[in-house]
């Protein structure tokens, strides 16, 4: 089995530590201007790219690869996290599960997923929480809305089982 290659960055240092102890590291404050730039798109690039790597088991074992519009909605989630000042966290909430929720609660109410993530900061707001506490809340507290979310993560996951429990003794 072949040893892991551990990442670590500290400021704008990035390292590789390999197995056999060696690291190597760049500090991107030492690139040059267009070099830091060409690096920052291909970094934005690349991470919206990954949010279109969805792919959907079927109960038969084959997986379905996603739609353009599933496409559309995962990138468009990221970009709006990106857009406002977050790099991860809310766009399976808010570009994911609980959208592809509400398409099938109630079909249409929403244009698209950045008319959803308006009516979330909305409503957060008019609660006076977060809306990461908010989109907690819809996911996790009894009704329909719950229960569709289960039902996607259910799909998600597919049939294989997994002892989560003998994982964690394992590591």
């Amino acid at each position: 089995m072949a040893k892991r290659i551990s990442f670590s960055l500290v400021g704008q240092v990035l390292a590789w530590h390999f197995s056999n102890g060696k690291t190597a590291q760049i500090n991107a404050a030492e690139l040059s201007a267009d070099i830091q730039h060409r690096a920052m798109l291909h970094g934005v690039k690349q991470k919206c790219a990954d949010s279109m790597a969805i792919e959907h088991k079927q109960p038969d074992g084959s997986v379905r690869k996603p739609t353009d519009n599933e496409k559309f909605d995962a990138i468009s989630g990221v970009i709006s996290n990106l857009l406002a000042g977050q790099w991860s966290g809310t766009r399976e909430a808010t570009g994911g599960i609980l959208f592809r929720a509400f398409e099938i609660l109630k079909p249409g109410r929403f244009a698209d997923v950045a008319e959803f993530q308006e009516w979330l900061a909305a409503e957060a707001k008019s609660r006076e929480i977060t809306v990461r506490q908010f989109v907690a809340k819809l996911e996790t507290q009894p009704g329909k809305i719950k229960d569709t979310v289960d039902e996607i993560r259910a799909e998600a996951a597919g049939d294989e089982e997994i002892d989560a429990d003998d994982l964690l003794e394992s590591m």
